[in-house]
């Protein structure tokens, strides 16, 4: 991350993302490099850790144990306890429930943040067609470069998303509280008003991320469960890249159940687990094929470089 954006620059940010190296070699160390954390444990812990924020916050119990019945094992995995709190608080609170909610925080290193004037975007809606294609390129849109999600569907279809997004080139400067209620205003008449959506295809990419060289590959594969299918997407990291993922999957009626976004400096490697509009994992092997050329086709077309 340090040497993706801007090697020679420290801030507060790159001191507090190697301030959570450093702790987090030595809890593996102490703990032992053959004893690793398992799941099931880490799992236990954030959701302890996060109900005893959740006591101290004087939430309703009753309420915050109903709200994580819905939930799957790979969200309190992949979310700190601080996030939970956070979403749980922002649920809780939100009426009526069947609206979209778009809640916007400031980073801190306790979120998980490494880069500086980040925000974290969490939405939570009833899950419909095309609902992360208007989030991201709504986003994306607003000049807002998105390195880091976490996109599930919950057993009672809602999709519950976490976004973390920077402004490129922009200094470390907190953002005011008008700026973050246009931002969520902006998102919600979105996610409402999906079928007003208009996807505009994004910019050229930069000039300054021409001369680095990767790859377009695309792996398609079933889930281990055989319900679902795996894209997993190596590419270029460019202004709205996800959208135009995304776009592809409306092309060819593909629902999102889940996605792990991951920027790594220019390199993208993003994985998105779908389903066509039955709710079926892929099987018809010409159409995974059409998939994963006009995907290669828009990521590495010229108006895409």
């Amino acid at each position: 991350d340090i040497n993706g954006t801007n090697p020679k620059l420290w801030n507060t940010w790159r001191d507090a993302l190697l301030g959570r190296l450093y702790h987090e070699t030595k809890l593996t160390l102490n703990r032992g490099l053959f004893n690793p954390i398992q799941q099931a444990e880490k799992i236990h812990e954030n959701r302890r850790a996060a109900q005893a924020l959740t006591q101290q916050a004087g939430l309703n119990q009753h309420a915050v144990q109903c709200w994580w019945d819905t939930l799957s094992d790979e969200y309190f995995l992949r979310e700190t306890p601080e996030n939970i709190l956070w979403h749980t608080t922002a649920i809780l609170n939100h009426h009526p429930h069947h609206d979209p909610l778009v809640a916007i925080q400031e980073s801190t290193p306790n979120t998980g943040a490494s880069h500086q004037r980040a925000l974290q975007i969490f939405t939570c809606s009833p899950n419909r067609p095309h609902l992360f294609l208007a989030s991201v390129a709504t986003m994306e849109q607003l000049g807002l470069s998105i390195v880091d999600a976490r996109v599930t569907t919950t057993p009672q279809d809602l999709s519950v998303n976490t976004y973390l997004v920077i402004e490129p080139n922009q200094q470390d400067i907190p953002y005011h509280n008008h700026q973050l209620l246009a931002l969520q205003r902006t998102l919600i008449k979105s996610l409402t008003h999906l079928e007003q959506f208009q996807y505009q295809p994004s910019r050229r990419i930069p000039r300054e991320l021409r001369h680095f060289e990767v790859a377009t590959t695309v792996h398609i594969s079933d889930e281990h469960n055989g319900q679902r299918t795996v894209i997993e997407v190596i590419t270029l990291d460019r202004p709205g890249l996800l959208a135009i993922i995304a776009n592809q999957f409306r092309q060819f009626g593909l629902d999102i159940y889940s996605a792990r976004i991951a920027t790594l400096g220019e390199r993208a490697e993003d994985i998105f687990v779908v389903t066509d509009a039955q709710g079926h994992a892929l099987k018809d092997t010409r159409q995974c094929d059409d998939i994963r050329q006009a995907l290669n086709r828009a990521l590495d077309s010229p108006s895409s470089t």
